[in-house]
């Protein structure tokens, strides 16, 4: 098995839809792959990990910590979200920062994930954020929100949250301080991997000395298992 590359369930999605998260997971072993990624919106009643799989993080894909009237509904619902992410033996539980900018509103949103922080650590699960939503969306406010947080709360940098060319500035000057990547690449019109994107930003990572598993986001508009499979090959290929 591989545990340098992981696959996210989006990846998978529609794959999941049709057929179910636990029927699909159980077809990545054959895939060479371990290492598990979960968006909690694919989470059906019921649901146990396969033990031959290791979950790498819950994805929390909702929340907007930093809304100055509904903060806490959502501060409660994240928490809810970080037990089921424990409870499933996950490594980390991925949390969005906050969407809504104001006054402060990087401070804030340190302050309110380190507070999820907490209570996660307490449960055995450390808490990741990624350069996603506008909170977060430059590399001076990730810093600043990094610099905040210190060791208490994981970085994942996403290769393609950030829109081109921009990224090609931007994800050097943070790099270095990721644990965990979504190596999400662009697909061409014939559904090959744009190897010349991807092996750029993929080169970020090396020269940050990056040391974290790589985790496939995307699956393309064609097969998805297909997708997967070359996205493989243009990581091992970097």
């Amino acid at each position: 098995m591989d545990n340098s590359i992981a696959v996210s369930s989006w990846t998978l999605h529609r794959e999941v839809t049709a057929r179910g998260l636990a029927a699909v997971l159980q077809d990545i072993p054959a895939t060479g792959l371990e290492r598990v990624e979960i968006c909690h919106f694919h989470l059906e009643e019921g649901f146990q990990m396969p033990s031959d799989l290791h979950l790498q993080s819950l994805l929390i894909d909702d929340g907007d910590l930093t809304n100055p009237t509904d903060s806490a509904r959502w501060m409660a619902w994240i928490l809810e979200q970080v037990q089921v992410a424990a409870n499933l033996g996950a490594e980390h539980a991925r949390v969005i920062a906050g969407k809504t900018v104001g006054p402060g509103s990087v401070s804030l949103a340190a302050e309110r994930v380190l507070e999820v922080a907490a209570v996660a650590k307490r449960i055995g699960v450390r808490v990741s954020v990624e350069n996603w939503f506008d909170v977060l969306g430059t590399p001076e406010a990730m810093n600043e929100f990094l610099d905040l947080c210190g060791d208490e709360v994981a970085f994942n940098v996403d290769l393609g949250n950030w829109p081109s060319p921009q990224k090609y500035e931007w994800l050097p000057q943070v790099f270095g301080r990721a644990s965990l990547c979504h190596a999400k690449c662009e697909f061409l019109p014939d559904g090959a991997v744009d190897l010349v994107d991807y092996h750029r930003c993929l080169g970020f990572a090396k020269a940050s000395g990056y040391q974290g598993p790589l985790t496939i986001v995307n699956g393309g508009s064609g097969n998805e298992w297909d997708a997967l499979r070359k996205t493989v090959a243009a990581i091992q290929a970097a």
